[in-house]
């Protein structure tokens, strides 16, 4: 696919997302609020997703080949999600959180964690100030006792795990109402076209696959995170991951400040703004 013809797909794919997010049909929830528990929209938590992965290609005419990763992505999640098991109840990192003020950095993609947010860690680490902690969504090796890294895994209580179930629950009650009932599938238009035959297969795939099987562990272990330690300020880079959303979204309805980090050379003019960003957010 052409850059010019794919950015114009993902503008138009995204202004429909959002539009479809704020409509309520017939008065009644509309589909941000049908789909939220906790005070978390799971509707806006996916909304990158969906835009991206499942709306684009079906509203741009002759938008081209489809790059492979978009043809496999609907494919592959489900039967990933399919063999995903939670974790067991395990809080041996609820105990190791640092006492003091932290910052929150959301590792969840490995390499963007290594090569993006540890060398920000590095630096934050030599001066005074917050204490920089590292939260990742693989397990943390046996013998590493560092504050420094903190795993999902090991944030999981029994409050944490039973609410899970039960939004889960709720998530796939959310999903059926939303993909079966005409009234919600009416809203998935492009001015008179209606989108609903060429979505459906991927709405369905993000809300009964992703949503109700990954996401109600996720929000309710960063619920815990968020209220129990209470970081002063969270720090993330890949915007996009559905994961790092559900941290922003609640951090946001918490009054807890969210900074971005942008890639680049560590001595770089990047890294030099974000850090006085940082300190205009925290101080």
């Amino acid at each position: 696919m052409e850059p010019n013809v794919f950015i114009k797909s993902l503008h138009n794919s995204s202004r429909l997302v959002k539009q479809w997010g704020d409509q309520r049909p017939q008065n009644d929830k509309s589909l941000r609020e049908l789909l939220s528990i906790s005070g978390v929209s799971v509707w806006d938590v996916m909304a990158a997703e969906l835009a991206l992965y499942f709306i684009s290609e079906k509203i741009e005419e002759g938008a081209g080949r489809k790059t492979l990763r978009q043809i496999l992505t609907p494919y592959l999640r489900p039967i990933k999600y399919a063999f995903w098991r939670k974790s067991p109840v395990n809080t041996i990192d609820c105990d190791r959180w640092p006492v003091g003020s932290t910052a929150l950095f959301i590792g969840f993609t490995s390499y963007m964690a290594r090569d993006v947010l540890q060398p920000v860690i590095d630096l934050m680490r030599s001066e005074d100030g917050l204490i920089p902690v590292m939260l990742t969504s693989d397990l943390v090796k046996t013998g590493d006792h560092s504050n420094q890294v903190h795993s999902i895994n090991r944030h999981r209580g029994e409050k944490t795990v039973n609410e899970a179930r039960k939004w889960a629950r709720s998530i796939r009650k959310a999903s059926l109402i939303l993909t079966r009932q005409e009234k919600y599938r009416q809203i998935f238009v492009d001015g008179d076209r209606l989108l609903w035959p060429s979505v459906k297969h991927g709405v369905r795939r993000v809300f009964n696959v992703y949503a109700s099987h990954f996401l109600p562990d996720t929000i309710a272990v960063a619920i815990h995170i968020l209220t129990v330690h209470r970081p002063s300020v969270i720090v993330s880079i890949d915007v996009a991951d559905p994961r790092t959303r559900v941290y922003s979204l609640l951090a946001a309805s918490l009054g807890i400040p969210t900074v971005q980090v942008q890639s680049g050379p560590v001595n770089s003019v990047r890294l030099v703004l974000f850090f006085a960003d940082f300190k205009e957010h925290v101080t």
